[in-house]
């Protein structure tokens, strides 16, 4: 839900279920205790009435839409949402009933969980390990969610619920249609004058949270534009939410105000700083770093897509260490083991100084879990041959194989035909180094 105390918003419904028993509020729903509340709803642990031994597993959203327009959208929204992401991943809500209740509200039933992330890392119960799983499962259900065709545009700790152990997305009142063309593959700050269309400029012009605003939305709000809806955006919420959680809840950008600016200016001039210094500080992984230095990138157009993070060395770190192994083992069979093929006939052990066939030790071990700089190298390789294997698809698409094939040839081929040479060579040369000493 929005933060609206961030916004300005009034405060939150005191009476949604005034003069009514809360039991008989949802035809066929037992309701328990209030488990959220926000600017427009009001969410209640409930369970199925005909359950013999109730368990409130699941949770009932009552949004309040009379006499308010924007929260009237904000309901139809999220239903359209969830009717239409429902079943497509593990990690996007599974829709269990809707009711049009008296005084114009709506109940949405879905999953319940049992805390949020960010309750979860102000607890301090997660490490840079114990997230890995929901970044990945979060970065999967937004690519989920934008082939369906939406964009969140709310993506932060306190709508990613965690349900048994794994992560859920929730609250789509923000979401709305995925921008196509240019603009899906992100696009230059400095461009949003020139592409977004041109809108009456209002005190908050965006909606979502604004301490998680990429930065081309507070230069498209101060310019009176309104920022279209891009995948990129939810990139940059979902890096400052990873970056939010490690740092136990706390927000990079949300700042106060003082006698010289409002909050809302403080927070916006935060985001256009950026959050390099704040990274390089995290006591996390060089391969997280990485990963959260390329979400956090201002330009929408070189800021890592949520695809890119299942693929990236940070999420993988079995394939990282097979591949990061490469160089440290000290028996050619160890090697083809860890690739997954069969050593030749020919091909023996090397013998120790004993005589014993010798293996990685603990520390080799210990070292091979760290992504190589070659497995982020290609990462970035990855992301920087993107837009050509975009172009080239879409070319194949419309029927124009040659020009594809033309593309490819010309400028993804020899690229990755240099670095997979490089990096056989790197790797043999340092096998034999090690079979020398």
């Amino acid at each position: 839900m929005m933060d609206t105390a961030a916004v300005g918003q009034p405060e939150p419904l005191t009476g949604i279920t005034d003069h009514e028993d809360d039991e008989e509020l949802i035809p066929g729903f037992t309701l328990n205790e209030e488990v959220g509340r926000g600017s427009y709803a009001v969410c209640f642990a409930a369970c199925r009435k005909e359950c013999t031994a109730p368990t409130f597993d699941l949770c009932a959203k009552v949004l309040m839409t009379k006499d308010h327009a924007e929260r009237a959208h904000q309901a139809r929204v999220e239903l359209e949402v969830l009717k239409a992401v429902c079943g497509l991943h593990s990690s996007l809500p599974r829709l269990v009933a809707t009711h049009e209740l008296p005084g114009e509200r709506v109940a949405i039933i879905t999953q319940r969980g049992e805390m949020n992330l960010k309750e979860a890392a102000t607890s301090g119960l997660l490490s840079e390990d114990a997230v890995r799983p929901h970044v990945v499962a979060i970065s999967g259900a937004l690519q989920a969610l934008h082939r369906a065709g939406f964009a969140h545009l709310d993506v932060k700790p306190a709508n990613i619920m965690l349900v048994n152990g794994s992560s859920m997305l929730i609250d789509f009142g923000m979401a709305e249609p995925l921008t196509t063309g240019k603009l899906a593959f992100g696009h230059a700050s400095h461009a949003v004058r020139r592409l977004a269309a041109a809108k009456d400029a209002a005190e908050d012009l965006a909606g979502g949270t604004p301490s998680y605003f990429a930065p081309e939305v507070v230069l498209a709000d101060r310019a009176g534009l309104e920022c279209p809806a891009t995948a990129a955006r939810d990139a940059w919420a979902l890096g400052l939410t990873v970056l939010s959680v490690l740092r136990q809840g706390e927000n990079l950008f949300r700042r106060a105000g003082d006698s010289r600016r409002t909050s809302k200016q403080a927070t916006e001039e935060a985001i256009l700083e950026g959050a390099a210094s704040a990274i390089s500080e995290l006591p996390v992984s060089a391969a997280l770093q990485h990963l959260l230095t390329r979400l956090l990138r201002a330009e929408p157009v070189a800021r890592f897509g949520v695809d890119e993070i299942a693929t990236h060395p940070w999420a993988r770190p079995r394939e990282v260490a097979k591949v990061h192994a490469l160089s440290r083992q000290d028996s050619p069979r160890d090697v083809c083991a860890l690739l997954g093929s069969r050593p030749s006939p020919t091909t023996t052990d090397v013998a120790g100084p004993q005589g014993e066939a010798t293996g990685p030790t603990g520390s080799s071990a210990q070292m091979s879990r760290r992504p190589s700089a070659s497995s982020l190298a290609m990462a970035d390789l990855r992301h920087g041959l993107k837009p050509t294997i975009a172009a080239a698809r879409f070319r194949l698409a419309r029927g124009r194989a040659g020009q594809a094939a033309a593309l490819v040839s010309e400028r993804v081929t020899p690229t990755l035909s240099v670095l997979q040479a490089s990096l056989q060579a790197a790797a043999f040369v340092s096998m034999v180094g090690q079979r020398a000493y």
